[in-house]
């Protein structure tokens, strides 16, 4: 699941998972709960005070569940702030097709209990 990312980034994770026969969905605001359940992984993105919040909510749901966030411009207290909120990992899009599979092979396959 996808939120908040840009067109770019989305477009190229979108790719990426539907060719690997995973459903892809894009989300411009919030998710139903039910859509987050489902989920192995949620890619973030935007500005930090827009994703810090959503991080620490969806930590506070399920400690499991992978949580990305997505920048095209990094920064380390940026990369920091978002760890300590717990978000799982932060890249720097454009990303390599094998950094995604990894994450995705190693996410839990069922979320928030």
């Amino acid at each position: 699941m996808f939120r908040k990312l840009d067109p770019r980034s989305a477009a190229q994770l979108g790719e990426l998972r539907a060719d690997d026969g995973h459903d892809v969905h894009i989300e411009k605001e919030s998710a139903p709960i039910g859509l987050i359940r489902a989920a192995s992984a949620v890619f973030i993105g935007g500005a930090a005070e827009q994703y810090l919040p959503i991080v620490r909510r969806l930590r506070a749901l399920d400690v499991t569940l992978c949580v990305v966030v997505v920048t095209r411009m990094s920064d380390t207290q940026s990369w920091l702030n978002a760890i300590e909120a717990g978000a799982t990992d932060y890249w720097l899009a454009p990303f390599e097709p094998s950094q995604v599979r990894m994450l995705i092979a190693r996410a839990p396959t069922s979320t928030l209990v």
